[in-house]
């Protein structure tokens, strides 16, 4: 992973990454402003935020604007999700409402601790304080809190990624939720 730090030129220091659609719903602008929070606190620290869409000129703006550079990199659509999550240390999304969290659930497999808003879809994967940490939707300061938190704790870290591993298992496994939805099928046409 550091010859993908280096290609990428992110220096090195506790790294947060999220990767989303850079559209509104997903609150960008809420990381940003959380990032200078963070980065305040924390001056080594690192943003990577993986995706495109509309809103990614007016997050650099953000960025730009809260002198964020060398901070909080725009990394584009990638083809390489996986190794951009495993350069973090936290993985993160602050949607207003998400379908399900993907980039979630591959950062768990990942075993990275996660931080997230607590709304439908990012809730149904974060239990707080098991795998990761929920906080409220636009609010910059308590994702920033929540962040600070995971890094600067190894020890919730390391449970929150050995609780990553149990929630996959007990909510995500395919072969036990095959084995369900199966059973499901059979339930229904025993009627």
């Amino acid at each position: 992973m550091k010859n993908k730090r280096k290609d990428l030129g992110i220096p090195s220091g506790p790294t947060v990454v999220c990767a989303a659609r850079l559209h509104p719903p997903k609150s960008l602008d809420t990381l940003v402003q959380a990032a200078r929070i963070v980065v305040d606190r924390q001056p080594n620290a690192q943003f990577l935020l993986a995706g495109d869409g509309e809103e990614r000129a007016n997050l650099e703006r953000l960025r730009d604007h809260l002198q964020l550079q060398g901070h909080f990199h725009f990394l584009g659509a990638r083809e390489d999700v996986y190794d951009i999550l495993q350069l973090g240390d936290v993985v993160t999304l602050c949607s207003l409402w998400e379908g399900l969290g993907f980039s979630l659930m591959e950062g768990m497999a990942l075993g990275k601790p996660l931080v997230g808003t607590d709304v439908t879809g990012i809730n149904e994967i974060i239990v707080h304080e098991r795998n990761g940490l929920l906080v409220p939707p636009r609010s910059p300061s308590r994702l920033a809190e929540a962040i600070h938190r995971i890094l600067n704790d190894l020890q919730l870290a390391r449970r929150m990624k050995e609780g990553g591993a149990v929630i996959l298992k007990e909510r995500f496994d395919i072969k036990r939720n095959a084995q369900q939805l199966v059973g499901l099928y059979g339930a229904i046409l025993a009627r």
